[in-house]
């Protein structure tokens, strides 16, 4: 993402206080408002992969670099209370429009045109050097449904008010722990890989030198990542996670007996309503979650029993939703920055995978996110196939290869689907190689499919994004061999 910022807004000092505050903002389109990639002349011999996209000067920001939507962008002071966006409510109270200009309309892809719609305002509070900012974006390019026109916004009115005092604030911002649970006692650190249900023999604990078992704990952040914005809720802490015992017939932990505890790893699932698509996010940093093990908490959280729900199930299910990720993680392409990708698609340029879905229901629908890099001096593309049978492509854009100031590759992310009457599906990804130095790099493969509700020996964690929703209670009819199901 790159942005150009007026840096005179920060000059303007705006004084919160309860009463509602107005910003007017105007923006300038000049006459020719198309504008050339990467700030370079057209006729530059380094800016070979030149193109063309909406532009206004001053405050124009770009978030998303493969549709180049132009959005207005600015920074404003606001009162040194507010520390979270919650504190504060940032509405749009005016628009005003005009229809593009024929030149203007042409630099619109009918792909960016499908998803102008989706655009949506961003704003976000953060601190700097003990001065809090409001920070926002405004989308500048919209489609008027009773007009059939696309337009483009030349002003706006932003109308901020504080949020009443009794509207409680995120954890993060609230009273820090006076001290770390760690401080007192003695601690053993664990390390998961795997999110489910994690068993600890006693045997194991007596090993390692632990007494006083019938205080046994079990501490951690349930293998979450720090988020980069300071904004966003953070555990100051460790918190303590509920733990079963099997005490076996005589009631007493010992040996034998085993301690079972609910921990996530260092991959979790996020579902996206909009797309009704799990997405895989991996944590950046380890490969493992810690957690730490004490006796020396009294009262320790044990896992109790509930009554079932009251009332008739409004939905039964039988099935849930499968889900499976492939992300590899080995190679920086630039040697900087956080993003990473896997295998490589140069000598060998096809390669398959195989995820493990078990009792898939048939023809049912599987949905496949694919994310990938790929650098060529011409456009280049992929092909995805599906137990052989080719279900849809990705293409790639070119870049300048000449160049040290254009990007070195070009990154697309394709959302499709296909059903099949398979009970497994193996998913092939082709790249069509326009030249032999082309070459091509994934950075990860999301797939959601539906199984059915069967548990064998292993561990099964299920969910289904159909049994949620307002005023649904939901009943889950699971099928097993197993005569001590639990």
């Amino acid at each position: 993402m790159f942005r150009t910022l007026s840096v005179l807004s920060l000059l303007c000092y705006l004084s919160l206080t309860t009463a509602a505050q107005r910003i007017s903002k105007a923006i300038v389109w000049p006459d020719v408002t198309k504008h050339k990639s990467n700030y370079l002349p057209k006729n530059s011999p380094e800016n070979q992969d030149y193109k063309e996209f909406l532009w206004f000067d001053g405050n124009v920001d770009y978030p998303d670099l493969e549709t180049m939507l132009p959005y207005y962008a600015d920074i404003i002071p606001i009162s040194n209370s507010i520390l979270d966006i919650n504190q504060i409510n940032v509405s749009i109270v005016s628009q005003n429009f005009t229809p593009l200009n024929n030149s203007e309309k042409g630099l619109l892809t009918n792909g960016v045109l499908k998803i102008i719609d989706k655009q949506k305002p961003i704003f976000n509070v953060f601190k700097s050097r003990g001065q809090s900012y409001l920070q926002y974006s405004i989308p500048t390019v919209q489609f008027n449904a009773f007009s059939q026109q696309v337009q483009k916004l030349v002003s706006f009115e932003l109308e901020i008010q504080n949020v009443s005092n009794n509207v409680q604030l995120r954890q993060s911002f609230q009273k820090a722990s006076a001290q770390s649970v760690l401080a007192v006692g003695s601690w053993h650190k664990i390390s998961v890989q795997k999110t489910g249900v994690h068993a600890i023999s006693y045997d194991f604990l007596v090993e390692n030198g632990i007494t006083n078992l019938s205080e046994v704990s079990i501490w951690g952040h349930n293998g979450s990542q720090l988020s980069f914005w300071n904004n966003e809720m953070a555990y100051d802490d460790l918190m303590q996670i509920p733990i079963w015992i099997d005490k076996g017939s005589d009631g007493v932990f010992g040996k034998g007996d085993k301690l079972y505890f609910y921990a996530r790893g260092a991959a979790s699932w996020q579902y996206n309503s909009e797309d009704d698509f799990f997405s895989h996010r991996l944590h950046g940093y380890t490969s493992e979650a810690t957690y730490f093990i004490t006796t020396n908490r009294s009262n320790p959280l044990r896992i109790g029993t509930s009554s079932p729900p009251a009332g008739d199930a409004t939905y039964t299910s039988n099935q849930y939703d499968a889900l499976y990720f492939f992300e590899r993680n080995d190679t920086n392409l630039i040697k900087s920055g956080r993003q990473w990708f896997g295998e490589s698609f140069d000598v060998y340029s096809a390669r398959t995978y195989n995820p493990e879905f078990k009792n898939l229901v048939p023809s049912a629908e599987v949905r496949v996110k694919v994310c990938a890099a790929a650098r060529s001096s011409g456009s280049s593309s992929f092909s995805f196939k599906a137990n052989g049978n080719v279900v849809s492509s990705m293409s790639m854009s070119a870049v300048n290869t000449a160049s040290q100031y254009t990007n070195f590759a070009s990154i697309n992310t394709k959302l499709f689907s296909f059903t099949s009457s398979q009970s497994e599906v193996e998913l092939e990804l082709v790249y069509n190689k326009p030249t032999p130095a082309a070459k091509a790099w994934l950075d990860y493969i999301d797939i959601n499919a539906r199984s059915n509700l069967v548990v064998s020996n292993e561990q099964l964690i299920f969910r289904d994004s159909k049994s949620v929703g307002a005023g649904v209670l939901s009943e889950f009819l699971v099928t097993s061999s197993i005569s001590d199901l639990m």
